[in-house]
Parts: structure tokens; sequence; C-alpha cells
């Protein structure tokens, strides 16, 4: 054999693998295509048809909704009619209340001008005058942290509060500090 002839060979044997390749390539091509075309046209189909379905279920939905609103309007409206005459009378009563401290407030200055004029004598503390809201069911450690944020008057009635009452030593402790530092 030849290096003529040997060439020939393998020419022809890559010219036959070309073929076979184009002709497979080819054939997978038209096959994908169809089979994109197929799929998108079934994706299409679905998508359309859940389209109309949720469509459908939103009308059917909103419309429902919308039953229910009137309903709920309804009665909110045969509420307000049935008690109306209960707010104009609250009302009324509100007025008068407003109307009445109002005729007495010059009296109620008056006296409470009179009263802070006079020198206050030193009481025990008791529930009425606790420094702080709710301030005998609060443990040591709320009261600690909510002297942080006090002025140095307020320190100094949560510790003689304190004193007075609980006598804890880590409240009296940070009120004192507290109040050294505000002053």
């Amino acid at each position: 054999m030849t290096r003529t002839s040997q060439l020939r060979r393998s020419g022809t044997r890559l010219q036959r693998q070309s073929a076979l390749w184009f002709q497979q390539t080819k054939g997978a091509g038209q096959t994908f295509f169809m089979e994109s075309r197929d799929a998108g046209l079934s994706f299409a189909r679905d998508l359309q048809s859940a389209g109309n379905r949720f469509a459908s279920t939103l009308g059917r939905s909103t419309s429902g909704m919308q039953r229910a609103l009137h309903r709920e309007a309804s009665d909110w409206q045969r509420l307000v009619i049935k008690t109306r005459g209960a707010y104009v009378a609250a009302l009324r009563n509100r007025i008068d209340r407003a109307t009445e401290a109002v005729k007495t407030a010059p009296t109620k200055l008056t006296s409470r001008a009179a009263a802070t004029a006079k020198p206050k004598a030193k009481s025990k503390p008791t529930k009425a005058n606790a420094p702080l809201r709710d301030y005998d069911q609060l443990t040591a450690k709320d009261v600690v942290s909510r002297i942080q944020r006090l002025s140095g008057p307020q320190a100094a009635a949560v510790l003689e509060y304190e004193r007075a009452r609980k006598k804890r030593a880590t409240v009296i402790r940070a009120a004192e500090q507290r109040q050294a530092t505000a002053s």
C-alpha cells in the first residue's frame, strides 16, 4: 500500500464519519426543534388554562368578598342606628362635665395656690406618692435600671421612699449614686 492510497482511504473514512456526524447532528437538531416546539405549545396551553382558572377563582372570591363587605356594612349601619342614642347621651354627659369643670376651675386653682403656699411637713411616703408607677411591685433590678434615667430630685424621692419601705441596699446605693452624679 502506497502512501497515496493510505491518504485516500483516510480521506474516505473521514468523509464517511463527517457525513454520519452531519446526519446525526441534523437529526438531533430536528428532534430538539420539534420537541421544543411541542413543549412550548404545551406550556402555552397549560399557562392559558392556569390563567383562566386563576381569573375564574379570583372573580368568585371577589364576588364573595363584596357580599361579605356589604353584609358587614349593613350590620354596622344597624348597630350605629341602635346605639346612636347611647352615643348622644354619653356626649351630652361629657359636655356637662366639661362645663362644670370650667365653672369650678377658678375656685380649684385658688385653693391649690393656697395649699402650695403653705410649707409641707415631711411625712412618711405612702403608696399614693410612690416615686415610680407600680413601685411596690418592681424588683430591685427593675428599680435600679429605672434610676439611671431619673433626675436628681427624682432619685432623691426614690431614695427616701426606699429607706422608708423596703430598705434594699442595691436600690439605695443606686439612688445615692444617681443623686450624686445628677447634682
